[in-house]
């Protein structure tokens, strides 16, 4: 039996085309494995818990910056706002933080036990945010251990109170307890921190910069100073519903202050996710590109070879050769094609793999799941590109054609 695809006597050339074929073949392989890894890492990504709930959360950036606000004025602002904010109707709770969460910024210093020094690879080993002591509770963060600010703290006091999480506690914990332990920042001198902080509370984790960051330690303190702060409200309906009355108390308090910006919490954690998203899409529509190109390819090329083979097809059929023979005939070659592309493709893969494992969040570049079936859906679309104009090759009549010879 000839094989399907040999180079034509009436023109020569195909063994060219199915080797463009089969790098075609190859190539989409690895783009729907690079599809697939993306999509994978982003599904990863949204289903983190994230130590908060984001759902019916409102923030407002609020600046005082243009208005020169003193501290004791910034202050008496916060606490202004907050008692405002907890009267609207659809308000269940409020809170100020010195930074949003999810914007891929954020405060870091070196901390270390009181009486004790840190070492070049403790350098900024812990994150800064104040927080109002409502914060836990209007982001639900679960407690631990310990208590809540009470709002009525000395500021300054010395150690000043404040509050860890859990990574925290196990990074400076080491067999001793941190609640009630005293710390301290200290520069990387080699002098012993001060006991500047005593911690009073203990957290669950949550994330703070990005989704993709891995839980650092965190100091949570007060007061909140500077000249920016985020005002959190957790709405018992849409988070929407507040906005309006929230820029018109805002207005009312200094009108100075009344163009702030408004987000819901939700859509900074989805705007955390943008690079991720684009990474997804491009991969999928690319990957798609790449299937209807391979596709029309082998297509075309199996229809050449049908027309191009026609009259043996005819003289086949005259003999007694059955429709299935000849179906598997014309297919038997680009099935080898569509195979031997995949393949290469997954070779592909598996070699340039540790290239993209920076890009991906809790997943394997070699994952076997995503391999095998980028390698499933490459080698059926392919199969049955190729499969179509075999079955035309079937429905041959070998009188017609005869007689037009």
């Amino acid at each position: 039996m000839h094989p399907l695809l040999k180079e034509a006597r009436a023109g020569g050339g195909w063994r060219g085309r199915q080797a463009l074929v089969a790098m075609q073949v190859a190539l989409c392989t690895m783009l729907l494995v690079g599809a697939g890894l993306t999509i994978l890492t982003l599904q990863r990504l949204q289903s983190i818990n994230a130590g908060f709930e984001s759902s019916h959360i409102v923030t407002f950036s609020v600046d005082t910056d243009m208005a020169k606000y003193k501290p004791e004025q910034a202050a008496e602002l916060q606490r202004r706002l907050l008692e405002g904010a907890r009267e609207l109707p659809d308000v269940e709770s409020a809170a100020i933080s010195s930074r949003g969460l999810m914007r891929g910024t954020g405060l870091k210093m070196t901390v270390a036990r009181s009486g004790e020094s840190a070492g070049p690879e403790e350098f900024m080993n812990t994150s800064i945010h104040a927080v109002s002591p409502e914060y836990f509770a209007t982001m639900r963060v679960a407690w631990l251990a310990g208590r809540n600010f009470t709002g009525r703290e000395d500021p300054t006091a010395t150690p000043k109170p404040v509050i860890v999480n859990e990574t925290f506690m196990r990074r400076f914990g080491a067999g001793r307890e941190v609640l009630g332990a005293k710390f301290g920042s200290v520069l990387m001198n080699g002098k012993p921190a001060k006991p500047s902080f005593e911690v009073i509370g203990i957290v669950r984790n949550t994330k703070y910069r990005s989704l993709r960051e891995p839980f650092q330690p965190i100091i949570y303190k007060l007061p909140i100073l500077g000249d920016s702060f985020i005002v959190h409200l957790r709405t018992r309906s849409s988070p929407e519903s507040v906005i309006a009355p929230m820029r018109k108390m805002l207005a009312g308090l200094d009108p100075r202050l009344s163009d702030i910006e408004v987000t819901t919490l939700a859509s900074e954690v989805a705007a955390s996710l943008w690079a991720e998203r684009v990474a997804a899409f491009l991969a999928t529509v690319f990957s798609a590109a790449a299937a209807v190109i391979v596709a029309a390819g082998l297509y075309a090329l199996v229809a050449f070879a049908v027309m191009q083979r026609r009259r043996e097809i005819g003289i086949r059929m005259a003999l007694g050769a059955l429709p299935r023979n000849v179906v598997r005939l014309m297919f038997a070659r680009a099935a080898w094609l569509a195979a031997t592309g995949v393949t290469l493709g997954l070779v592909c893969s598996w070699a340039v793999a540790p290239q993209i494992s920076s890009i991906l969040y809790e997943v394997k570049p070699r994952d076997l799941t995503v391999l095998v079936i980028s390698a499933a859906l490459a080698f059926s679309i392919t199969a049955t590109a190729a499969l179509i104009p075999s079955l035309r090759a079937a429905r041959i009549h070998p009188a017609s054609l005869l007689r037009q010879e």
